[in-house]
């Protein structure tokens, strides 16, 4: 009987722990929202994607003068005067004509800057023998203004005592200045100075 009964609270006990509750897991606190500045920005959809496309692959345009307009303002230089009264092409001309082994006059044509808009004209010449493309020397230039009816000397930002042996500054000097200059560059530029031989 005490056997029985032992047997019976023994069962009691264990249906009691039975129905004891699993310990409850709260549940995971929820992050704390993203504020305007915080919040990732949406991507850009196909439409954007396609206008910023069409927008990379347009061709350049340079604001080209037209062919007429370049005449004008090529014609306005080459007319422009110098200080001994001679125009630019006839200093250009009278260097040519008394050095016709060390001075040819190249072309004169319309510079442009990076975005397209024209800047300058520029003029490019032979100094000796040498007179492939690739040895012209361009370094003459007249700035143009803003509304094309004004040229000047183009010499950067260089200092005066630069300008003052730019080969822009002895043309604009007249025909004897610029002469001179001629021969120094060709001296300079055309002689192997170890044996004194012409080069070019």
């Amino acid at each position: 009987m005490k056997m029985r009964l032992a047997i019976i609270a023994i069962a009691a006990s264990l249906t009691a722990c039975s129905q004891k509750s699993e310990p409850s897991v709260s549940a995971p606190a929820a992050a704390p929202a993203l504020t305007a500045t915080e919040a990732p920005k949406p991507a850009p959809d196909q439409q954007q994607l396609t206008a910023a496309a069409n927008e990379a692959s347009k061709p350049f345009k340079a604001q080209e003068m037209s062919a007429a307009e370049e005449k004008r303002v090529i014609r306005a230089v080459q007319n422009q005067q110098t200080a001994d009264g001679a125009s630019v092409l006839q200093v250009l001309q009278h260097a040519q004509k008394m050095r016709p082994q060390e001075f040819k006059l190249g072309e004169f044509s319309v510079l442009y800057t990076t975005d397209g808009k024209p800047s300058s004209v520029g003029v490019c010449y032979w100094i000796g023998s040498k007179r492939l493309v690739g040895d012209q020397y361009c370094d003459i230039a007249y700035d143009i203004s803003a509304d094309g009816q004004a040229f000047t000397p183009s010499v950067g930002s260089a200092p005066p005592a630069v300008v003052k042996e730019m080969t822009i500054t002895k043309l604009d000097q007249g025909r004897d200045a610029f002469l001179r200059s001629v021969d120094e560059h060709y001296e300079s530029d055309c002689t192997d100075f170890q044996t004194q031989k012409k080069i070019c």
